[in-house]
């Protein structure tokens, strides 16, 4: 699921940017560190093992044992860091979904998209891509 994303991204992803899958950090300060699953990042603001900015866009896969802390902890972590587009990707196999997330103006997140089965989402930022949540589980199943 995670590589599906990935490859969907870096398809889509302009010069300027690079598509990383975790293991990779984004790295508020010493003390706080998160590693999203899939994140977009500029490439002039990588560092050699993590990024000490707010990427332009994390994306979380939920799975059985993260489902709390992707929804609520790190979706804090990236609204409070000022993170423009947080993406929740839940494979469940029978009822995959995408909940999109991006910021306000008054720096909250607010949902924007609920995207479930063979529906598409047309991102544009931060940059033009489709994601459908059925195709990202794909090959999840038999």
């Amino acid at each position: 699921m995670v590589i599906a994303l990935a490859v969907l991204l870096r398809a889509a992803c302009p010069r300027a940017m690079r598509v990383l899958a975790a293991p990779f950090g984004v790295r508020q300060d010493e003390s706080n560190e998160v590693q999203p699953d899939v994140l977009v990042a500029r490439y002039a603001d990588l560092a050699d093992r993590c990024l000490p900015v707010a990427p332009p866009l994390a994306v979380e896969v939920i799975s059985p044992y993260s489902r709390l802390r992707d929804r609520e902890l790190k979706k804090a972590f990236y609204e409070r860091w000022g993170v423009p587009r947080y993406w929740l990707v839940d494979p469940d196999r029978t009822a995959p979904s995408l909940t999109v997330h991006a910021r306000t103006d008054a720096g909250t997140f607010e949902r924007r998209a609920q995207i479930e089965g063979t529906d598409g989402y047309d991102a544009d930022e931060p940059f033009p891509v489709r994601g459908v949540p059925d195709e990202l589980v794909a090959g999840l199943r038999p």
